[in-house]
């Protein structure tokens, strides 16, 4: 009996589709890979796919031939899905992972950093989420330049620290719209760009810290103790959500190095009697801000009060410590409760009186200017110079 020609069809087919999925490989030589939650679509195993962070890092470096390079460079395509592992890169590069979209690709690396990469070259992330549980920090760094744009990094402890030590050509790396977010874990500090030695530019982003530290420990949304960090158009947040005692609570502090903000808000926010800085620099560190705003608030109704610095400097015992950028502060009748290591603030009252110089009592607004060591009876409001 002769077999139908339907029948012979679906044989062929089938022998088809076998012939695919045995023979579904990754090329040595790839340039474009695949990392999926499933290789196998419309029942066909997909080429050059992998499934497993860690597979995929160790094929990226010890099996791919030639080893990606200026020449030769290596694209991940990430798809949606939580990928378990660790992408590491030591002093090796030109590789892209572009993953679907913040929260859609997400790098999950438990208790310890996603990512790592140690003077690597030409090295691209975008459209992912990074994560990890506790441990040093969600993206290790030093050396080498990197590329991050429309990464979210949500992590427990430490957003982006680099560990390299200050040798050789300084690294660069520039982050774009994204989030580096950094929650507080335990009695660790937490941190949202920790810098050593490298140059980083972070352009139309938000940095920010929040949650509950125990013990002595800092929050600081940007810190750095030697190279160079640019913020433009952005954010830096630091959030304390309890009342913490001794910690460091300042949303940049340069201890060494050199910090540049421009047309970005700068938020210290606390409901406790915390005492917050906006800006500090020691032992020759420089920060520099322009055309930038503030919002600066802790709770000053408990007994002891909390306290409110937006500038706090020893450039008084060390002449390399600079810290630039006076500010403007909003009308209104009283100044605003802060204090501050550089004097020049202004602020424009709008109810001054005759008792304090003005030609008529109540309404008519005036500058005064920040300068501690006048305070005068009614002419002045405590370290704010009535210039009338």
């Amino acid at each position: 009996m002769k077999p139908s020609r339907f029948f012979v069809l679906i044989m062929i087919f089938c022998a088809v589709i076998f012939s695919q999925v045995a023979n579904a490989v990754n090329d040595i030589d790839a340039p474009v890979v695949q990392l999926r939650k499933s290789c196998l679509e419309a029942g066909i195993t997909l080429n050059n796919c992998f499934t497993d962070l860690n597979i995929l890092n160790s094929w990226i470096w010890n099996t791919r031939n030639p080893q990606p390079s200026a020449t030769n460079p290596l694209h991940v395509d990430i798809r949606p899905g939580i990928f378990n592992g660790n992408f590491q890169c030591y002093e090796r590069g030109y590789v892209t992972l572009r993953g679907a979209g913040m929260r859609s690709t997400i790098l999950h690396g438990g208790n310890s950093a996603p990512i790592t990469t140690i003077k690597c070259t030409k090295m691209i992330f975008n459209h992912m989420t990074l994560r990890n549980d506790a441990g040093l920090a969600a993206v290790i760094g030093g050396g080498g330049d990197t590329v991050w744009d429309n990464i979210e990094i949500d992590a427990l402890g430490q957003a982006w620290r680099e560990i390299l030590p200050c040798s050789g050509t300084a690294g660069n790396h520039r982050w774009t719209n994204s989030l580096i977010r950094a929650r507080s874990y335990g009695s660790a500090d937490t941190l949202g760009i920790d810098t050593s030695c490298d140059e980083t530019t972070i352009t139309h982003s938000e940095v920010a810290v929040t949650g509950a530290n125990t013990g002595s420990n800092k929050m600081m949304a940007i810190r750095t103790t030697g190279g160079k960090v640019t913020v433009i158009g952005s954010v830096l947040r630091v959030l304390p959500t309890a009342l913490l005692g001794s910690s460091s609570i300042v949303a940049a502090e340069a201890t060494g190095g050199e910090i540049n903000i421009q047309g970005t808000g700068i938020d210290v926010l606390s409901n406790d009697a915390n005492h917050i800085t906006a800006l500090k620099a020691t032992t020759g560190g420089k920060i520099s801000v322009d055309v930038s705003a503030y919002n600066l608030k802790t709770n000053m109704e408990t007994n002891p009060p909390g306290t409110i610095k937006r500038v706090a400097s020893d450039a008084n015992q060390n002449a390399s410590t600079v810290v630039s950028g006076l500010y403007l502060w909003g009308e209104h009748p009283n100044p605003p409760a802060i204090s501050s290591d550089i004097y020049g603030d202004q602020f424009v009252e709008t109810d001054c009186s005759v008792t304090e110089g003005c030609m008529k009592s109540g309404n008519e607004p005036h500058l005064m200017f920040y300068y501690p060591f006048c305070n005068i009876g009614d002419i002045n409001k405590g370290p704010w110079l009535n210039l009338v």
